[in-house]
């Protein structure tokens, strides 16, 4: 599939912090839904260049600070969602954050 031919990328900010008592990677994976039960997955390359600095890839925030990027997903144009799940990666027990918009 060629750029011109791809769905509006949808920029929406997300504040993370770390409420932890150590430094945590922060990496923005997840899902987007509509309210027909569509998921979109978070657009990484869009990401990577549409934040300042890179800011949200790979960052490592320490207990008690906080990241703010835009996260990116590739939606038609149109499209309302209704919720972001953010898994909480592999290594951990804790469990996913679902955002309601």
């Amino acid at each position: 599939m060629s750029a011109s031919t791809r769905s509006p990328t949808r920029a929406l900010p997300e504040p993370a912090k770390n409420v932890t008592k150590h430094a945590h990677s922060f990496h923005a994976d997840g899902t987007a839904q509509d309210g027909s039960g569509r998921e979109f997955e978070v657009d990484g390359a869009a990401g990577i260049y549409g934040n300042t600095d890179g800011q949200g890839f790979l960052d490592k925030i320490n207990p008690g600070n906080a990241v703010k990027a835009n996260v990116y997903f590739d939606v038609p144009k149109g499209t309302k969602l209704k919720t972001i799940t953010f898994k909480a990666g592999l290594f951990t027990f804790a469990d996913d954050a679902v955002v309601t918009l």
